[in-house]
């Protein structure tokens, strides 16, 4: 942690919260960036996990002056054994909250969520510090329900996140994404020329989420396999997340098929800009990515025994921009690979301009 003892005196700090995935992390360092352009005087302290991800995502920010990471082990759900241990995490990591803010008095603490912001907030509630929740997906997290009593103000990104949590905290806001200003966004052919790109081919963006998506990876080499007329026509940029053992190289190479292959970027306005058409998954975040870019999207929700809320995101967003987004649900794609290829091929081939 970068931290003196004269800053401690000089500065009006402001406090951001958020761990153990790219969904939370992701916008509220955007958040912090935002709070940083207004009021120039602010510093920033971040607390989120001690997870290589959280570590990875905020070590190196610039604007990131105080990172505090706290030892947090995942919740230990079916192992009753294990939750004595994560108890004791969240009582550590409770009074070195109190420590923190109790020494650098923050205006106020901001969270997008992730269960790293619950000692964090009732520390800044024993403190008397204000406490923003951004809720960024159509149902609310446990945290955000968890904290939301807690709350001075929630702001929201879904109409339909009222019904959720109390109404008279909640107000409308846009997704916090990075790319606030569109004079800055490359247009079409300029992004396909840096990337060395065909501006004759139709080009497939695919994105996994911030640690990638074996599910979409299958998907797409079964779509790539069976549409081989395809391959002198089209070019791919292809996020494939770090999980994944499959030299996507070499696969694309072997079909001679030009493509952009990486496991993670924080940094792909251009990637959008040089896209035809996104495959991706249904995290908020890149859904609203998606209807800023005005891009065509096929859009398959994350569904898991306790992962259901991208299928909320997915249909709300698609009822907001229909001409853009279509929806797939995961296992109708499992149970029939030919419909997502066929709806690729129909979207790619179409004469309609993105």
């Amino acid at each position: 942690m970068a931290t003196n003892k004269k800053d401690l005196t000089k500065h009006h700090y402001i406090c951001f919260v958020a761990g153990k995935s790219g969904g939370h992390i992701l916008p509220c360092i955007t958040l912090a960036q935002q709070t940083i352009n207004k009021h120039p005087d602010y510093k920033v302290i971040f607390f989120s996990t001690d997870a290589k991800l959280d570590m990875q995502l905020l070590s190196g920010n610039p604007i990131i002056k105080n990172h505090l990471p706290l030892k947090l082990s995942k919740i230990p759900y079916g192992s009753l054994l294990k939750f004595p241990k994560f108890f004791l995490h969240i009582i550590y990591s409770f009074f070195k909250s109190i420590y923190y803010l109790r020494k650098m008095k923050p205006e106020t603490v901001i969270s997008t969520g992730g269960y790293v912001a619950i000692p964090v907030c009732f520390a800044a509630k024993l403190l008397g510090i204000p406490i923003e929740l951004y809720e960024l997906n159509v149902i609310p997290g446990k945290t955000i329900k968890l904290l939301a009593p807690l709350a001075t103000k929630m702001w929201i990104c879904f109409e339909q996140s009222f019904q959720y949590l109390p109404a008279q905290k909640c107000t409308l806001t846009s997704y916090p994404i990075k790319f606030i200003d569109k004079t800055k966004i490359m247009a079409k052919e300029d992004a396909l020329r840096e990337l060395q790109f065909s501006l004759d081919k139709r080009t497939l963006l695919v994105l996994g989420g911030s640690q990638g998506s074996i599910f979409i990876n299958n998907a797409i080499h079964h779509f790539i396999e069976r549409n081989a007329g395809l391959h002198h026509s089209i070019q791919v940029i292809h996020q494939t997340g770090a999980l994944d053992s499959t030299d996507w190289h070499l696969f694309y190479a072997e079909r001679n098929i030009q493509a952009l292959v990486f496991s993670y970027s924080d940094n792909i306005g251009h990637y959008y800009a040089a896209a035809d058409l996104v495959i991706c998954r249904s995290g908020a975040g890149t859904l609203a990515e998606i209807m800023f870019f005005n891009k065509q999207c096929i859009t398959i929700p994350l569904e898991t025994k306790t992962t259901m809320h991208q299928i909320d995101n997915a249909n709300a967003a698609a009822h907001k921009c229909p001409e853009l987004i279509t929806v797939l649900k995961q296992k109708e794609v499992e149970l029939n690979y030919p419909h997502l290829s066929a709806a690729i091929v129909e979207k790619l081939t179409s004469k309609k301009q993105v």
